[in-house]
């Protein structure tokens, strides 16, 4: 089963950051500047959530604003205490794990990295951004897996929700908007028809959405 977790979007200068633009203005992405390369500023886009934070884990630290992986629980309790959210995706190369094969011939290690959301949704961000539209808040999808009772003493498993990563590494993302845009359908029809009549539709979105937005500000 799928359901969708809600996660800011954080963009932050970094040294070698798949998107840039001149000096904080238009952003691009896949794109080679050919115009002036000291001109431009680097950055990243990190989804943070309020996920418990674990050994192991990438955050976004409070204070520096900065990516940092936890590698002990002195450094889970520190960082839980301080604020530090969890790293679910980001177009940031950070290492989750390094392994290196036994039975290889230039020793090459293979490389495990955070998820990243999708080329469509990176792509949709700075198109939106560059109107004006700053993506802050969004649903990521999360799924559940059922975990078979371990032992002889134990016979109750239990749902295990984690991140949905697709086999290309990417994780699927909507927009908060998506989400309430369905929701709301289904809270028209069994909630506002009787007030509005059946056949007025106009009058039914007009305030519902208008419901919506308010909820946005809050």
């Amino acid at each position: 089963m799928t359901m969708n977790t809600k996660a800011k979007v954080i963009l932050l200068e970094s040294k070698d950051g798949q998107l840039w633009s001149h000096k904080g203005r238009k952003l691009y992405y896949n794109q080679a500047n050919f115009n002036d390369p000291e001109d431009e500023v680097r950055y990243d886009i990190y989804l943070i959530t309020d996920e418990k934070i674990k050994e192991g884990n990438w955050v976004l630290t409070k204070d520096t604003k900065r990516p940092f992986k936890i590698t002990s629980e002195e450094a889970v309790i520190k960082e839980t205490s301080l604020g530090s959210k969890k790293i679910v995706a980001t177009t940031d190369e950070l290492e989750v794990e390094r392994y290196y094969p036994e039975f290889t011939v230039d020793k090459s290690p293979w490389i495990k990295y955070k998820p990243k959301p999708t080329e469509e949704w990176i792509e949709y961000y700075v198109e939106e951004y560059n109107k004006g539209n700053i993506i802050e808040d969004v649903l990521v999808e999360y799924e559940e897996e059922y975990i078979e009772p371990v032992g002889i003493h134990s016979n109750r498993g239990y749902f295990k929700k984690q991140l949905k990563v697709n086999p290309d590494n990417t994780v699927n993302i909507k927009t908060t908007k998506e989400k309430y845009n369905v929701e709301l359908q289904d809270w028209q029809i069994k909630i506002l028809r009787n007030y509005f009549g059946e056949n007025d539709n106009t009058q039914l979105s007009h305030w519902a959405f208008k419901v919506f937005d308010e909820s946005l500000k809050q």
